[in-house]
């Protein structure tokens, strides 16, 4: 076993190449976002021609590639960058960690038409804002930078190759089942909010899984300005909601689009 940690050790030593952060909407984030916004949308469009089958196993693939990704990325953040102490902020339950979950899960389900609608609309919405205000995803290593980009990058050729392979089936009681499901992932995230802040293991750094932990602000651009207003709960009770109605209107467009 010491010799396992050892070598994961020097391993993520390897991976631990510095960089400047770069700043957002400076050269290097509008280049990976348009290069993003470009060939996720392309790559969607080569798979159009697929049976649903082999669609779904794409997918399935990519949902194991982001697993493989997010698991030597806690392995980074454990031994690199926490100096082997696990900090809740970096668990992978954010909204855009789901289609790391779901893309393993969709071909098992007999009913995935909820989850379709959900990657091909929280899910997208998620992905753009990020590129859009990748906060979170611009750090002082090239490998999480590197990982933050190619991560969103997928979920955009999920969405794509469910949206142009029209496997999404329009009905507004599949978008319902979208939102419950966004639901219940939500209260699971809430879940480890808490749960993360009673058991932290390094003083002052807490889980904030779908940005909707009860004990701080909102941190998510406007919404901390509700929350300096009105409070932390109708600041995140607004905040779940627009991204609902969000990606209810892109739902809207992509079915007249279709």
């Amino acid at each position: 076993m010491e010799y396992l940690v050892s070598l994961l050790r020097q391993l993520m030593r390897i991976l631990a190449v510095p960089m400047e952060k770069p700043p957002m909407f400076g050269s290097f984030h509008i280049a990976c976002a348009l290069l993003l916004c470009v060939t996720a949308p392309a790559a969607g469009y080569a798979l159009r021609r697929k049976t649903d089958a082999q669609r779904l196993r794409v997918i399935h693939a990519a949902g194991w590639i982001l697993l493989a990704g997010e698991i030597l990325k806690q392995l980074f953040l454990f031994f690199i960058v926490e100096h082997e102490l696990y900090n809740w902020w970096w668990f992978p339950f954010q909204l855009c960690s789901m289609p790391m979950y779901l893309s393993i899960l969709l071909p098992h389900l007999e009913n995935r038409d909820g989850v379709i609608v959900f990657l091909t609309s929280y899910c997208l919405i998620a992905a753009v804002l990020a590129l859009i205000y990748p906060q979170d995803m611009l750090r002082e290593y090239v490998f999480l930078t590197g990982h933050a980009f190619v991560w969103h990058g997928i979920m955009l050729v999920i969405a794509f190759t469910l949206l142009f392979g029209h496997m999404v089936r329009f009905e507004n009681r599949n978008f319902v089942q979208a939102f419950l499901l966004f639901l219940f992932l939500a209260g699971i995230a809430e879940c480890i909010n808490i749960y993360g802040y009673h058991h932290t293991v390094i003083p002052g750094t807490y889980p904030n899984m779908f940005y909707i932990t009860p004990y701080y602000k909102n941190t998510q651009p406007v919404f901390r300005r509700v929350a300096d207003t009105c409070g932390i709960l109708p600041a995140d009770i607004l905040y779940l909601l627009t991204l609902s109605a969000g990606s209810f209107l892109l739902f809207l467009a992509e079915k007249r689009l279709s």
